[in-house]
């Protein structure tokens, strides 16, 4: 079986290409971190030592970083080895040029080509988040991955929407990771869908690494992980809970992933609540150094809002064994209890004042944060292991292919 990976968003292809290795001839296409450097695959293997928190950083070449080889750029630039000769490749632009133009005259979908072009070689295409635009333009059959791009897609009308829509719609089977997209899927007619978490490496993220002291804090070390944008991850909240902590237990330090939209406003939320002297901010940073981020702290905090999924964060702060706080909404994952049975034993809370009463309790108790801590672990080896996660999927390309033939 023969499959390309297509879109490297949160590397999530370049982790499902690497566990695959070992059962299928797996190859993952990035964009070589152009839009965003967590995308690259390096931020995968490589690891930066030293006393303090890495910055954010560009130069791979520097680094030394060699890709696998089955980890390729996407670009116009590396069609050669999916074409015979120059000529063929020429051929098909002039065929699918006109086409391409009409739909989008700004050139939005600048690496459709390229796309169809790696699409020829494989059995099957599976496509990250929104790559699942290119999709309807496929011979070969293809496989969406949901990374919250179909959450509201229904709604919209705009071009590019529509062929996302249609991306969908067209596939031979879409894979939901944020269980709250059921409904979209509802709303779009999908009935070829089902829910696989995100995979994720349980070699890599894993408890047991010694504690840097990156981060200067007198107490405890609380990290909130997840994205900035307020709407999304409730993040204001969890800040004006760590406000009312700190009121009673001043030594606790808050680290900030610093990153995502909205950012501004939860700084401009943080001086307001004059929250500087217990604050400390990271720039995105690599697996491993992150792995070694989560085993360095004490307590994770994640999302609060009303969309009640969970994502990566739970995921790798409970296989590190540290106590989650975070809002799961069991309602919203009701229908994926087939896949997952039990939902993760994050530490449940959603209004400010529920975060606020969990961080009280874990402040309070080393007990508690070890006991949360070994039932989160205990959990991914149960349910989110790397080979469940592996299995899943490679099951259901066994049976796309199987009903193609």
């Amino acid at each position: 079986m023969l499959v390309a990976h297509i879109g490297n968003i949160a590397q999530n292809a370049y982790i499902n290409t690497m566990l695959q290795r070992d059962y299928i001839n797996s190859h993952c296409f990035d964009y070589g971190g152009l839009h965003d450097l967590s995308f690259h695959p390096g931020w995968c293997d490589i690891y930066m030592s030293g006393d303090k928190l890495p910055e954010q950083f560009l130069d791979w070449d520097a680094l030394e970083y060699k890709r696998p080889f089955w980890a390729k750029i996407l670009g116009f630039n590396n069609l050669q080895p999916w074409y015979s000769t120059q000529e063929d490749f020429n051929n098909d632009w002039a065929q699918h040029k006109q086409e391409i133009i009409s739909v989008y005259q700004s050139g939005e979908l600048p690496r459709l080509e390229p796309v169809k072009a790696i699409a020829k070689a494989f059995d099957l295409v599976v496509l990250y988040g929104p790559e699942a635009i290119y999709g309807s333009f496929l011979d070969t059959p293809y496989i969406t991955v949901e990374f919250s791009t179909m959450r509201g897609i229904h709604k919209k009308k705009d071009k590019h929407s529509i062929l996302l829509q249609k991306g969908y719609q067209q596939a031979a089977w879409n894979i939901i990771t944020n269980a709250d997209c059921q409904g979209s899927a509802e709303q779009l007619g999908l009935q070829n869908y089902s829910f696989i978490p995100h995979p994720f490496d349980d070699t890599l993220f894993t408890s047991g690494r010694p504690r840097k002291k990156w981060i200067d804090s007198k107490g405890l070390v609380f990290f909130l992980a997840s994205r900035a944008k307020d709407t999304i991850k409730g993040t204001h909240k969890a800040v004006r809970a760590f406000k009312s902590y700190i009121d009673t237990t001043p030594d606790a330090t808050l680290l900030i992933s610093y990153r995502g939209d909205g950012m501004d406003d939860l700084v401009s939320l943080l001086r307001k609540l004059e929250l500087d002297d217990h604050i400390g901010f990271m720039h995105s940073q690599p697996k491993r150094v992150l792995r070694d981020i989560y085993c360095s702290v004490d307590v994770v905090l994640d999302q609060f809002s009303a969309i009640g999924s969970f994502g990566t964060t739970v995921v790798e702060g409970l296989a590190c064994e540290k106590p989650v706080v975070s809002h799961i909404d069991p309602g919203v994952h009701a229908w994926c209890k087939d896949v997952l049975p039990e939902l993760p034993p994050v530490c449940q809370a959603f209004t400010e004042e529920e975060i606020y009463q969990q961080l009280v309790s874990l402040g309070k108790s080393k007990g508690d944060r070890k006991k949360y801590g070994k039932k989160g672990k205990d959990w991914i080896k149960k349910w989110h292991s790397s080979q469940r996660t592996t299995d899943l999927n490679l099951n259901l390309y066994k049976r796309v292919l199987k009903v193609r033939n």
